[in-house]
């Protein structure tokens, strides 16, 4: 494991012991936001780890009629049709029109598909059952009458071939301007981002036990037969009808995965749209599944994946509003804005190694790199940073950092320069010794400069195995009266070489004694560029956490109460720092 001279393991070795007192109503408030934080980003954890490979497939269109449920589509259905006809004839595609004031019917029969048309609106549920005992062939595309087809192929060979019963398309909102919608705007990219999300991370984590939960209402290959023989199970409600189709498949024990063919949808282009269509649509449509949710949950021959995704989805009907209630009071109460604007950094965090993943679609499924970490062969780097900390007693900090780490050892020069011209500023020199064995193990010796006291280190990363590193140190503090001992140990569990997460357990004796046990997780990409989020629970009820960011040269981070010398203040660190390396990195 590569020993950086402003050791980021070390940044939240301690925690004040006057920290955080939480009490009341204002704990119950942060502690459910910071609770839901975690369990959504170890959601999207286990989802990252665990996605599939993108399927192959065959395309054969003559075994596929399409139905398109549509109501008051004049104006969609000439481009949505214009590009299914590259596929499909148009005698195969059906047209339900479901009780129109415009002319949709006229329209679709212009175009040549088969239309049916309902004088009084049956639901979009309804139009689908309707259309399916008049298709003839063994399997139906299920389409919207806004769904671009562009590029995408229809995978037949999945149900023909492989077997399964439902196939989901990768769906996202569109980028151009059409139907009166604006694509290409923030809340456009937004939504693109959301759906891009959903696909790439969670359709393809439950591709793997073809436990797909929801194929979605824009566009779905099914066999008709089921389709058919399942209608009946359908309550008709249109909100969630897509989720609540594929439940009822999924509860007869049928096999639905994911096709990462794109197809392009409208989504709504105003905050109003967007709100009214999670208000009164998809989040109705979920609580109505609740039921189906807890059969699927306990039923037996469930894939574990399947069940955890049904235990989550109860868990959101209750922590959304709960949640979505914390942020509201949290955002209204000034002595809680501090912590408005640390959740919000720390979702924004989250959601960066996802944006990544989503930004190239198809990428590498899992951590399965039978390598060692490439953390314990680091490249020779030289940097610098600059860290300001905000201390409760206003006797600010301004540290400089400069560092050169040419290969097996390190020199690191630091000045500490306090606000108040009363307390003495620092110098605060250090080396360090990195040797590796042939397992590529780290054995450590470091010294360091404090005011009135000396600092070593003496410690160990042991490479265990391809993805798990063991570590352990002893650092005695050495001043003129006395020496203390600061012991740690911990592990890493890394995955496709530069990923990883850690567990530490460290025992600080100053200022009467401290176990803290800081728990992180980095995510990165080939070029190591990553982030990284800390959370260190400490004893005494004091808690503290970090946030930081890498990406090319440039470093960022935010940490609150989580120094790596102890203090009893409470604090709040910003660090802008530089990292250049002098060797091609591995």
């Amino acid at each position: 494991m590569p020993i950086t001279p402003w050791s980021p393991w070390h940044l939240w070795l301690t925690q004040p012991q006057d920290g955080l007192p939480w009490t009341g109503w204002t704990h119950s408030l942060v502690f459910v936001v910071l609770f839901c934080a975690l369990v959504d980003f170890v959601k999207l954890l286990i989802e990252l780890l665990g996605r599939s490979e993108a399927r192959r497939f065959t395309s054969d269109p003559q075994m596929v009629t399409a139905v398109i449920p549509c109501r008051n589509g004049a104006r969609r259905l000439p481009g949505t049709i214009a590009e299914l006809t590259r596929l499909l004839p148009a005698e195969r595609i059906l047209v339900v029109d479901d009780g129109s004031t415009d002319d949709t019917a006229a329209v679709a029969a212009e175009l040549g598909c088969t239309v049916h048309r309902f004088a009084k609106s049956k639901g979009k549920a309804g139009a689908i059952h309707y259309a399916i005992h008049r298709v003839t062939t063994p399997y139906t595309l299920l389409l919207d009458d806004d769904t671009r087809l562009g590029g995408a192929r229809l995978p037949t060979s999945l149900l023909s071939e492989d077997g399964f019963d439902g196939v989901a398309f990768h769906v996202l909102p569109d980028r151009r301007d059409r139907d009166g919608a604006h694509g290409n705007h923030f809340l456009g990219a937004l939504q693109r981002y959301e759906n891009g999300k959903s696909m790439e991370i969670g359709k393809r984590f439950h591709d793997v036990t073809h436990s797909v939960s929801c194929i979605s209402g824009a566009a779905g290959l099914f066999r008709t037969g089921d389709l058919d023989a399942l209608h009946h199970r359908h309550t008709g409600v249109f909100q969630a009808e897509d989720l609540q189709r594929t439940i009822v498949h999924l509860l007869e024990r049928h096999r639905i995965v994911f096709a990462n063919e794109p197809v392009w949808t409208v989504a709504p282009s105003t905050f109003g749209g967007w709100l009214r269509q999670r208000l009164t649509g998809w989040y109705p449509g979920l609580y109505h599944q609740a039921a189906n949710f807890i059969r699927l949950l306990f039923r037996r021959g469930v894939s574990w994946r399947l069940r955890y995704e049904m235990a989550y989805n109860l868990y959101m009907l209750i922590s959304d509003p709960l949640k979505t209630w914390s942020i509201v009071m949290i955002a209204a109460t000034p002595a809680l804005r501090w912590w408005g604007a640390a959740i919000y950094l720390a979702y924004l965090a989250f959601e960066i190694y996802p944006w990544w993943v989503v930004r190239t679609p198809g990428s590498d499924r899992r951590a399965l790199a039978a390598a060692t970490p490439a953390a314990a062969t680091p490249p020779a780097y030289v940097g610098g940073q600059v860290r300001y900390w905000w201390f409760s007693d206003h006797n600010d900090l301004r540290d400089a950092i400069v560092y050169w780490v040419p290969g097996p050892f390190h020199v690191q020069l630091e000045y500490w320069d306090f606000v108040d011209h009363a307390t003495l500023d620092q110098f605060r020199p250090e080396v360090g010794l990195h040797l590796r064995d042939r397992r590529k193990s780290v054995y450590t010796l470091q010294w360091r400069h404090e005011r009135n006291q000396e600092r070593f280190w003496a410690g160990t990363d042991q490479v265990v195995s391809d993805h798990v590193v063991a570590r352990a140190e002893v650092s005695p503090i050495v001043a003129s009266d006395s020496t203390l001992f600061v012991v740690s140990a911990g592990g890493d569990y890394y995955w496709t070489s530069w990923n990883f997460a850690s567990a530490t357990a460290i025992r600080d004796p100053r200022e009467g004694g401290l176990w803290v046990f800081p728990l992180r997780v980095r995510l990165a990409n080939e070029a190591n560029d990553w982030v990284q989020a800390t959370l260190a629970p400490a004893s005494r009820g004091t808690i503290g956490w970090a946030f930081d960011v890498k990406q090319r040269w440039l470093k960022l981070g935010i940490e609150r109460n989580s120094r790596y010398d102890f203090t009893r203040l409470d604090n709040t660190i910003l660090t802008v720092g530089v990292e250049f390396p002098l060797s091609p990195e591995p």
